[in-house]
């Protein structure tokens, strides 16, 4: 059996950090949309690394496994790269 390589890329978003809780070390943030129809969103969330407040940074929002519990992820860093992922779809040949 033969498989197809599909590349996919992450979307990367600015974001803002509006506020912090020091306690649990989450963040607000706010992803702005720049479209007059569609709204801003906000969510806490924790970071890969320490975040300033008021900053603007480059990012992606990476759930976590128990979406129920847990806050997601802000990845911040080499925004400017490409991250590929691999999807193999099979292909059959007769």
């Amino acid at each position: 059996m033969l498989a197809r390589q599909i590349n996919f890329s992450l979307l990367y978003k600015r974001f803002r950090v509006v506020a912090k809780d020091s306690l649990d070390k989450s963040y607000f943030i706010v992803y702005s949309k720049h479209d007059e129809v569609k709204k801003d969103e906000f969510c806490w969330c924790r970071a890969n690394q320490l975040l300033k407040l008021g900053s603007e940074i480059e990012g992606y929002l990476c759930p976590s496994e128990e979406s129920s519990t847990n806050l997601p992820t802000l990845i911040v860093g080499e925004c400017y790269s490409i991250i590929p992922s691999m999807t193999h779809t099979p292909v059959l040949h007769n």
